[in-house]
């Protein structure tokens, strides 16, 4: 989930842009597609990602703003 926020703040990622299937985040990142499945979930509930039914999942408009605002507050 970190390695995707990150790739969002980078703009590996791009706003309205489709992220990798599961299969293909598993593969990047050498992770089980369950546990690539998990994260996309986590990011989907936290509303940084929106599924297009039978496409896949895109990083909802704004986005990375937010995140931005958000790992400044952290420090």
């Amino acid at each position: 989930m970190d390695e995707v926020i990150a790739g969002i703040l980078d703009q590996t990622y791009p706003e309205g842009g489709m992220l990798p299937s599961v299969r293909g985040l598993a593969q990047l990142y050498d992770v089980n597609p369950l546990t690539a499945a998990k994260a996309y979930r986590e990011l989907q509930r936290d509303g940084f990602v929106e599924a297009l039914r039978g496409e896949g999942l895109i990083v909802r408009n704004g986005m990375r703003v937010g995140l931005l605002k958000r790992e400044r507050a952290k420090s």
